[in-house]
């Protein structure tokens, strides 16, 4: 009886990009990742393992014999001299036999002919619908059953087996191999079809080496592949509809241009998944641990020079990807950290404590809080970079529908700025990069940039009606970041923690011991008198700084002269069911306030300077402006940052190293940064240049942030009370000033070449773009460069941003449908290789 069971291939979780286009228009997603390589790479910025992918197409007949990279760069024609070397001998290529003379000869011919195309299949829908599809091309294919005739078998053979053991189509693999014979494996998986790669013997991987490429994740692939051999494929009474033909039409198309493959990534590296839309781009190269390959007859001809091309091309994209990349995880060394103390709860220690252990398996961590200690309930902003982080599979990989269903947090496309012109001055901060020239040229205004901004201005989220109660999804091209309620958004994260091995201790410190030289923490010992020791030490302790000021003495360098601000006043106020898509920053007296959306209300908090405002007068001024407050609360903070993020053997991470004021949701982002900057270049006990540069790569991002956000106060004429009067004339923004004078001579600075870094700024908050933005909203005069639009070009452009924006749905109504009734579209979000949460760059 036949095993009915179908199978699902394991998601690949490494990090991809988005593809490129051809002529078909239709992706070669990933259903493994690369065989045989056991070091991890990320792509910048994105801190995570698993080497990033160049999405790939099928090749369509009307791109046949361009000789062009994706991209438009030159590979070289078909002419290129290849040497072609024996895999198990790796001398000369072993003699055809006497019956392969003849075709090996006509082979070679054909770049002025059609390929000549077997296909083994019975008679089922997918043997039939690949074989119509390439009559269609005018490719008609022969056909056989299910078995291999002795004679030859053309160019190339497509096997298109239904309802077939994988043992079986293993042993077929075999014998095309051993026969020298180029094959393509179609089969149904799991409701999708599978094609590919082509499999030249002796050149590119082969049917077993894709399926050894989907096990990689497993302990010992090869008994993975054992158990397989008993299952079967599916059939396509197993597909939706359409997909099958859909799936034909690529097939035929890409064999008529199979002499030509679209380099670097085409269907001899990779395997192609219908429907494509949810599956992630994968390179399929030969395994080390494939047992069918060594058996193969190596053959020359115009095919396997094609795939030897295209072998060649993935085999260097590698390595440029690795140029571009780097290993995550400290080297294995005898002095390294094996167990490490977090001190400390909330969001900066458990998300510390998920970073170390997702990202460094082997280390031992332990994180420390006291359960006297309550969770407070408040507003958290973020920015792109959490989402990511989060949900990114090459990160935390949190599932993304449970953690809306539980933590329930908004999206948020930016800021809104209630701030700049005198009056009544504001504009928008999306997170989405646009050109900014051409909206001030032609509107004098920044809020029409984007999509995103005008659904900011419009309070709609990137959700589209579809006219039948349901939703468009727009999430995975418009950048949003969240906000977050942090007391859900802990207990979600110290669930994790347990999920993830993370042990948790809940005790009081009462101290730590140093080091005889003071330079390192020895233990730390709780109110119960016990003594915890580690080899490494996170100082998660907020503002009070126990370990890296308390402890080690790590000096704490002010921002007081630049950022006035050092109190706030929290609260929440009903909003009457108009949840923003966006945070937005209130030009106040003596400072700003922030509003912070939820759906159940909206959290706010004046910050201000206790040297212009007591807090009875800054209580009296926000109920002013908002009348329906809620019961507030007193905050105390310090702007600046401590000399050291590494000193001995503690890292500080959040509030407990640095913390600027609220201005621009900074404080989880830069959590997000000092976490991945620490994973990527996790020191041993004995480093010190690493530390030391540690040191001065997180110093110089806080110092950078600083100036960054002194230009706020430094340009801000909405209001002229006291306190602004003072932040215009005396905030220092000695470290920018440069960059506002070349903004000043010519504005934007992000529309040519940065003069701050090389080629993406080492931050979100320290790019061009991000300058730019803010000082064009508060309209600091400038010289203009030439806009990229004519007034009716820009004119009919931003008509159509208007009309999509119309058809937005407010967030009232999108977050409950994306956590209940279309979940789908927050996986796609995160599945879709193109989506910008595999690609953030913030520049």
């Amino acid at each position: 009886m036949r095993n009915t069971r179908r199978t699902r291939w394991r998601r690949s979780s490494r990090r991809t990009r988005p593809s490129p286009s051809s002529a078909s228009g239709v992706r070669w997603p990933p259903t493994a990742p690369i065989s045989g390589s056991r070091r991890c790479f990320r792509p910048p910025g994105s801190g995570g393992c698993g080497m990033p992918r160049t999405g790939v197409t099928w090749r369509s007949s009307a791109s046949r014999g361009t000789g062009t990279t994706s991209s438009g760069g030159s590979i070289g024609g078909p002419d290129w001299p290849v040497v072609v070397r024996s895999r198990a001998s790796r001398g000369r290529a072993p003699a055809p036999r006497q019956g392969d003379r003849a075709e090996m000869e006509s082979e070679s011919t054909l770049s002025d002919r059609s390929p000549r195309i077997t296909i083994v299949a019975n008679n089922d829908a997918v043997g039939t619908a690949i074989g119509r599809a390439l009559e269609g091309a005018r490719i008609p294919p022969r056909r056989l059953g299910s078995e291999l005739p002795d004679g030859p078998l053309g160019d190339l053979t497509i096997v298109a087996l239904e309802g077939a053991a994988f043992g079986r189509l293993l042993d077929l693999g075999r014998s095309l191999l051993a026969r020298g014979q180029p094959a393509l494996f179609v089969t149904v998986e799991g409701g999708v079809i599978v094609a590919g790669p082509v499999m030249v013997p002796g050149v590119t991987a082969c049917f077993e080496c894709r399926l050894l490429g989907s096990f990689a994740g497993y302990a010992d692939p090869r008994a993975t592949l054992a158990l397989y051999a008993s299952l079967e494929t599916g059939e396509s009474a197993d597909l939706e509809p359409g997909v099958l033909d859909a799936a034909a039409r690529a097939i035929a198309g890409t064999m008529k241009g199979l002499d030509h493959p679209v380099l670097p990534r085409g269907p001899f590296t990779s395997s192609a998944v219908f429907p494509p839309a949810s599956h992630r781009p994968a390179v399929v190269l030969p395994s080390s641990l494939c047992q069918s390959c060594p058996g193969a007859l190596e053959r020359d001809g115009v095919i396997a020079r094609a795939g030897l091309a295209e072998l060649g091309a993935a085999l260097e994209l590698e390595g440029l990807e690795a140029e571009l990349a780097y290993s995550c995880g400290p080297a294995l060394h005898p002095d390294r950290y094996r167990t490490v103390g977090i001190l400390g709860g909330g969001t900066a220690g458990y998300l510390a404590a998920l970073a170390l252990r997702t990202r460094i398996p082997d280390l031992d961590v332990t994180l420390i809080e006291s359960s006297r200690i309550p969770i407070i309930s408040v507003g958290e902003a973020t920015t792109p970079d959490m989402v990511k982080f989060l949900h990114a599979p090459s990160l935390l990989a949190c599932d993304i529908v449970e953690f809306h269903r539980r933590v329930l947090p908004t999206l948020k496309l930016g800021i809104q700025f209630l701030w700049g012109e005198p009056g009544e001055g504001r504009f928008n901060y999306p997170f989405q990069y646009a050109t900014l020239l051409d909206p001030v040229v032609h509107e004098s205004s920044i809020d029409g940039q984007s999509v995103a901004s005008l659904l900011m201005s419009a309070d709609r989220s990137p959700l589209l009606e579809d006219g039948n109660g349901a939703a468009h999804s727009l999430l995975e091209v418009v950048r949003f970041a969240y906000h977050l309620d942090n007391e859900r958004f802990v207990h979600f994260l110290a669930s994790e923690a347990a999920r993830r091995g993370i042990r948790h201790l809940d005790a009081t410190v009462r101290s730590a011991v140093v080091t005889a030289d003071g330079e390192e923490i020895d233990h730390l010992v709780t109110e119960d008198g016990e003594r915890l020791r580690f080899d490494l030490y996170v100082d998660a302790s907020g503002f009070r700084s126990v370990l890296i000021e308390g402890a080690l003495r790590s000096p704490f360098v002010s921002y007081a002269s630049s950022l006035f601000t050092d109190r706030a006043i929290a609260a929440n106020e009903p909003h009457g069911g108009l949840v923003k898509p966006y945070t937005r920053a209130h030009t106040l007296a003596s400072g700003w306030c922030w509003t912070i959306p939820f759906e159940e209300s909206d959290h706010l908090g004046y910050v201000y300077s206790s040297a212009f405002s007591t807090e009875e007068e800054a209580l009296v001024e926000m109920r002013r402006v908002h009348p329906s407050l809620g019961e507030h609360r007193h905050i105390r903070f310090r702007s600046g940052r401590h000399e050291h993020f590494v000193k001995g053997n503690v890292v500080a991470i959040g509030n407990s190293y640095a913390f600027v004021e609220p201005l621009e949701s900074t404080a989880l982002h830069m959590v997000v940064y000092e976490l991945e900057l620490l994973t990527n270049h996790f020191p041993i006990k004995t480093d010190r240049a690493t530390k030391e540069r540690l040191n001065r790569k997180m110093n110089e991002l806080w110092d950078q942030l600083r100036w960054f956000l002194a230009i706020h106060y430094r340009f801000n004429r909405r209001l002229d009370s006291e306190f602004w009067r003072a932040a215009r004339a005396t905030a220092e923004i000695t470290g920018v000033e440069e960059r506002i004078e070349l903004f000043r001579e010519r504005a934007p600075l992000s529309d040519r070449p940065s003069l701050f870094y090389s080629v993406f700024a080492p931050d979100f908050f320290s790019g061009d773009h991000a300058f730019d933005t803010i000082l064009f909203g508060q309209k600091l005069p400038a010289r203009l460069g030439v806009p990229r639009y004519s007034p009716e070009a820009w004119k009919n452009r931003a008509a159509l941003r208007r009309k999509i924006v119309a058809r937005a749905l407010p967030q009232a109504v999108s977050l409950p449908l994306l956590r209940e009734r279309q979940p789908e579209l927050l996986r796609r979000f995160v599945e879709n290789p193109a989506s910008w949460v595999h690609h953030w760059i913030a520049r």
